[in-house]
């Protein structure tokens, strides 16, 4: 039994992931906004998806692949920030690109405990400009050479506070069916990437410079769960109930092959 649609966010993590499929699996791919999917998945029975990680604080009915997600333990991230010169202290953080409710909870997460502010997220009416705001920027549109060399990774913040590492999406569906056969279908989706990861990212980026950075930090991204993963997502969703911007602490509903 396939998936009638698998809902990806778009970025170049999942367009490897696209590549590794079989081509049956490939035709029923449909790039949709990171926080779209979830709700998405909601509304259809016969779907899977990749969700933002915390989107479990809101959507505690959706089955969770025990064995699949994409996860980031160094610098390569889908978000990054972007600081203004300052002498002063951060108040707002402009929200921009493909923005999910990791980078709005995260985000506020990051800064009160290591800086101790408390600060306020918005979402941008303006393409990024850089020295005009504080940003986090998430997806593809921080692939530039001129973004990368000031940027500072999301994922280094939020290892650096629970210590594992981040995952940031996890394959989730209504249909537990449908949710099995996926996880049998990625079964070798790693070292498939791993195999192609040059061959597809060569036309997708736009430098030598992009492109070297993007096969430096591959071999930290990784798209099968190990009890690393598991423990760091099980860190990551105490974050916000520490916090008070979440009343308990959810349980995933897990799915294993």
């Amino acid at each position: 039994m396939l998936p009638e649609k698998i809902y990806f966010p778009y970025n170049y993590f999942t367009a490897l992931i696209g590549f590794g499929l079989d081509p049956e699996l490939q035709s029923r791919i449909v790039f949709e906004q990171s926080g779209k999917i979830a709700q998405r998945l909601e509304n259809n029975h016969d779907a899977v998806g990749l969700i933002p990680s915390l989107e479990i604080l809101s959507h505690r009915e959706l089955l969770i692949s025990k064995t699949f997600g994409i996860t980031f333990d160094e610098q390569i991230a889908i978000s990054y920030y972007y600081f203004k010169p300052r002498e002063d202290n951060i108040t707002e953080i402009k929200l921009s690109g493909d923005i999910s409710i990791n980078e709005e909870i995260l985000t506020k997460i990051i800064f009160k405990e290591k800086f101790g502010l408390d600060i306020q997220v918005a979402l941008s009416d303006k393409p990024l400009e850089l020295g005009s705001a504080d940003y986090i920027l998430a997806g593809n549109a921080n692939f530039k050479q001129e973004l990368l060399e000031k940027s500072f990774s999301i994922t280094d913040q939020v290892c650096d506070l629970i210590e594992l590492p981040y995952v940031n999406f996890l394959l989730a569906s209504k249909n537990e069916i449908l949710l099995r056969h996926m996880n049998n279908a990625m079964g070798s989706i790693d070292k498939n990437i791993q195999d192609n990861a040059g061959k597809v990212m060569k036309p997708l980026l736009q430098n030598d410079f992009l492109y070297e950075y993007f096969m430096a930090n591959i071999g930290s991204v990784y798209f099968k769960l190990n009890d690393d993963d598991l423990k760091g997502l099980d860190e990551l969703l105490k974050l916000p109930f520490l916090h008070l911007l979440s009343e308990d602490i959810p349980e995933p509903k897990f799915i294993g092959m």
